[in-house]
């Protein structure tokens, strides 16, 4: 009887312990989802599309939703398709981190949406370590409208050349 006393007693403490551990696993699970929420929360809110990329094969991991709505296909569309198919298209195989050699990449490209249609873009790449994972983090925003309004800006700069010259040859005369 005192050894089933003795027995129950050290059931009671693991059985605690166990329940402690539980409870531990429970917050801080709960805690890691209320990290994801958030982060996601802010990737989404971004202007910018995003699409994290994982080094070794060139496959898009995840994608916001501007990303998603910039590109024009569901999310489950693009992750896991090679990032050429969406960015970079021009340079197929050729990443400016990867076998460049940059630590980062700030320039001009062009998405390609999911019907074939090119938008210039503005970029950035940077490298980063997700779970001990070399990925890279692509962001981008659409450059229409500045393309536009700067082949405008030529086009009145030759118009305006032109007329200047004109009136240049109308003085002469």
């Amino acid at each position: 009887e005192e050894r089933v006393k003795e027995r129950t007693a050290e059931l009671m403490t693991v059985n605690e312990h166990l329940r402690q551990e539980i409870n531990d696993r429970k917050r801080a699970e709960s805690a890691l989802r209320e990290n994801r929420d958030r982060i996601e929360t802010i990737l989404n809110s971004m202007p910018a599309g995003t699409v994290i990329i994982d080094e070794a094969t060139k496959k898009i991991i995840d994608a916001n939703s501007q990303a998603v709505s910039m590109i024009g296909a569901p999310a489950e569309d693009i992750v896991g398709s090679h990032c050429s198919k969406f960015l970079c298209k021009k340079q197929y195989n050729i990443c400016p981190i990867t076998d460049l050699g940059k630590t980062d990449d700030n320039s001009e490209d062009s998405l390609v949406t999911v019907n074939g249609k090119e938008i210039p873009i503005q970029k950035k790449v940077v490298p980063i370590k997700i779970n001990h994972r070399r990925c890279l983090i692509e962001s981008f925003i659409d450059i229409s409208e500045q393309k536009r309004l700067e082949k405008e800006r030529k086009k009145l700069e030759i118009k305006l050349h032109y007329a200047q010259r004109m009136e240049a040859i109308g003085t002469l005369a």
